[in-house]
């Protein structure tokens, strides 16, 4: 493994989008996980165990992809992922498998934010938080892919910010509000 991390062509240990935007989209991440830990904290003082345990999830994966949001870790899982497919010589019929992948965790997203908004339709707050982790890990896993027409797409700009960062701020966006919305009443 520390071979395939040494053969990385583009990540290197350090600050992976050092842009206005990147650590705007960090203090987002943060924010949303101390408003969810708040929730965590606030759910399991009142003994509703059940949800306590699911705010503290969140917060501890939220507290994650803030660090990934900076380290770039899914760069270095895309090199080593390249690295072993050229080592096993399918490297050049990668399209087809990226392909199936993104349209197969879209089709799951899609499914899951429909499944998650009718079953959680008396409790919108957490609704709203069940499709802003929906939007937000099918984003990550997308980008992950890194299919280059995808890139294209999600690289455009709106109103001068990149597709990227609206998509997922939007996510985040969904889970802060959610959470604090839901710590009012714990």
């Amino acid at each position: 493994m520390l071979s395939l991390i040494q053969n990385s062509n583009k990540w290197s240990f350090g600050i992976g989008d050092p842009t206005f935007v990147g650590w705007l989209i960090f203090a987002a991440y943060i924010t949303a996980a101390i408003l969810c830990g708040r929730c965590a904290y606030f759910s399991r003082k009142n003994r509703q165990s059940k949800h306590w345990k699911f705010w503290l999830t969140i917060t501890i994966l939220l507290a994650l992809l803030a660090i990934n949001k900076q380290l770039d870790f899914q760069t270095l899982l895309t090199d080593i992922a390249r690295n072993m497919a050229r080592k096993q010589g399918w490297y050049d019929q990668r399209q087809g498998f990226q392909i199936f992948v993104i349209s197969a965790i879209a089709a799951v997203g899609t499914a899951m934010i429909i499944l998650s908004a009718g079953i959680l339709r008396n409790n919108k707050p957490l609704s709203l938080t069940f499709i802003g982790l929906i939007l937000l890990l099918t984003f990550i896993v997308i980008r992950a892919a890194s299919l280059h027409s995808v890139d294209q797409i999600i690289a455009m700009e709106v109103v001068g910010i990149k597709l990227r960062y609206l998509l997922e701020l939007a996510a985040i966006t969904c889970i802060a509000i959610s959470a604090a919305i839901s710590a009012k009443s714990y």
